[in-house]
């Protein structure tokens, strides 16, 4: 209970709604299991990144051993690697043997025997990419040097440059969509879990007998209405703290660029979680209003 009114007044509305708000946020700040949770989720997202960053570095990298002269299929095959956004290190081999030792070993990821007249790719398991990457550069060196021997020099290659009319950028909305996708399943989950524990309070109140007291000294809407602000309070804080720690390592990393749009999709969860969430609890607090116990 508050302290006796010094100027003999009642408590407005407004103050009313504020210490059954203020009671909500202490009562679930006490409790282990909303501690917990959140705890578990801030884990996730930190074992999700880190998955992204495994995933990432081990991905977009290659070594390739070449046995004989590499002085003009090493360039070529860093290339074509490049193209297909790998990037492919180049490592020279004495001899056949070694070839094989080093995949073995897994030194290198495949070993280029270039030494005869059909160049032999040497490989632990299959690889489409690898083989892909080094059939272009094999072909590309010998056409090459085909020409040369016939007396055809060759000029440079001109880059087509792309121009997307749509002015899409297929990176960020693929990171839009993302967004969006963890947003909205981070949406049903705490509104599931926030309007659970509106409705739970409502029938332990209920059971308890409490509410009867509380309705005593304040009208129904503002036990309803201070229940709802308290909790979507602890909601929106907790929707604050896995956002800053999700966008501070998504930078701190560079696994997004958040562009402006990216923000925009932000603003709009949590524009999402404010509305969906007086709505729902609403919904929740009157449905837990008419039964008498939580097996109900």
């Amino acid at each position: 209970m508050s302290a006796p009114n010094s100027t003999g007044r009642a408590p407005g509305s407004s103050e009313l709604v504020r210490l059954v708000a203020g009671r909500e946020i202490s009562t679930r700040l006490r409790d282990k299991n909303f501690l917990v949770g959140l705890g578990v989720t801030i884990l996730l997202l930190v074992g999700l990144m880190a998955f992204q960053i495994a995933t990432a570095s081990g991905g977009d990298e290659g070594r390739l051993g070449i046995v004989g002269d590499s002085s003009a299929l090493g360039p070529a095959v860093q290339a074509q690697g490049e193209a297909v956004g790998i990037d492919v290190t180049v490592v020279e081999l004495d001899d056949e043997d070694a070839a094989r030792a080093a995949v073995e070993a897994e030194d290198v990821d495949g070993a280029l025997l270039a030494t005869g007249s059909a160049p032999e790719l040497l490989v632990l398991d299959r690889d489409s990419t690898m083989e892909a990457v080094v059939n272009a550069a094999v072909a590309g060196v010998a056409v090459t040097e085909q020409l040369a021997e016939a007396g055809v020099e060759l000029t440079a290659v001109p880059e087509v440059e792309v121009t997307a009319l749509s002015g899409e950028d297929d990176a960020a909305e693929q990171e839009q969509v993302l967004v969006a996708i963890i947003g909205v399943v981070l949406l049903y989950g705490l509104l599931i879990m926030f309007g659970q524990f509106i409705a739970q309070g409502v029938v332990e109140e209920k059971s308890s007998r409490v509410v009867e007291l509380l309705l005593a000294t304040m009208r129904p809407w503002q036990l309803l209405a201070g229940k709802i602000i308290g909790l979507g309070v602890l909601g929106l804080a907790q929707i604050v703290i896995i956002g800053v720690i999700s966008v501070a390592g998504a930078l701190a990393f560079d696994l997004v660029a958040v562009p402006g749009d990216l923000v925009g999709t932000v603003i709009s969860v949590v524009a999402g979680f404010v509305l969906g969430y007086a709505f729902y609890a609403a919904i929740f607090a009157m449905a837990a209003s008419l039964v008498s116990r939580q097996e109900d």
